[in-house]
């Protein structure tokens, strides 16, 4: 087939060139979509969740903190509740409250109450963290020790599950056994 090329007047023979892409082309394109589709992806669950421990970290800090000042006035913490804690305005913004209950953003509570990791006496307060997730657990304790007097995780017993013990050391390596040993974490931040 004759083709006439317009900036030389002449007639040129051959065959037309293809336009646009192959099949293996478009396959190569596509495949490198996907693969930057999916780092991307992991990449944005990586940093939510980097984000979420740690504005549960200021949550939780600012929520101590309130504490302190509303109700460790006379040294006694024995009106700490989550009805009363609600009830003063302290729950930051980091939370949810509804229905009395206050909730963290990985979904599950957070209670405020009297007393230290078991529940004895008056002049400290407790808050247990409910469900802290396995992959923000370790960052999000190491966050929350300045916070507390002692800090507990996966349980009440001592020596095991305390990660801040009452000398005030703090001790990153049960840290990583309690929040490495199942999905999520209960954790107690004792202060006061």
């Amino acid at each position: 087939m004759a083709v006439k090329n317009e900036k030389f007047g002449k007639s040129v023979k051959g065959k037309f060139r293809q336009a646009g892409m192959t099949l293996t082309e478009s396959l190569l394109v596509l495949g490198i979509g996907a693969a930057v589709a999916v780092l991307a992806y992991g990449g944005y669950k990586m940093a939510t969740g980097m984000v979420s421990a740690s504005s549960q970290v200021r949550g939780i800090t600012q929520l101590a903190a309130g504490i302190q000042r509303v109700f460790g006035v006379a040294g006694n913490y024995a009106d700490v509740s989550a009805a009363n804690v609600i009830n003063s305005r302290i729950v930051p913004s980091d939370f949810k409250v509804g229905g009395g209950v206050i909730t963290h953003a990985w979904g599950n509570s957070v209670v405020p109450q009297p007393g230290n990791q078991v529940g004895a006496g008056t002049t400290q307060f407790r808050i247990t963290i409910n469900g802290v997730p396995q992959n923000v657990c370790v960052d999000f304790l190491s966050g929350i020790s300045s916070a507390a007097t002692t800090l507990w995780a996966g349980g009440t017993t001592a020596g095991t599950h305390d990660v801040k013990d009452s000398t005030g050391t703090y001790y990153p390596a049960r840290a990583a056994t309690q929040c490495g040993s199942s999905a999520t974490t209960n954790v107690i931040l004792v202060a006061g």
